[in-house]
């Protein structure tokens, strides 16, 4: 997911985890999505940029 760094996207990354989806998120704010993956348990989180890294990262789960 891009954009989880704030906003919309974050309110989505929080939602499909809520509902026990696993979830790569990216977006520009590193500190924001390091905040993120510490509340959420997340084991992707991504800086801008890094969309082959995020398709990576998904085939391995």
């Amino acid at each position: 997911m891009t954009g989880a760094a704030g906003g919309i996207g974050q309110a989505i990354a929080r939602q499909f985890v809520a509902n026990g989806y696993r979830v790569v998120s990216g977006g520009a704010d590193l500190a924001d999505l390091d905040r993120l993956e510490a509340e959420l348990n997340l084991t992707h989180c991504l800086g801008a940029g890094s969309a082959t890294s995020a398709t990576r990262a998904i085939a391995r789960n």
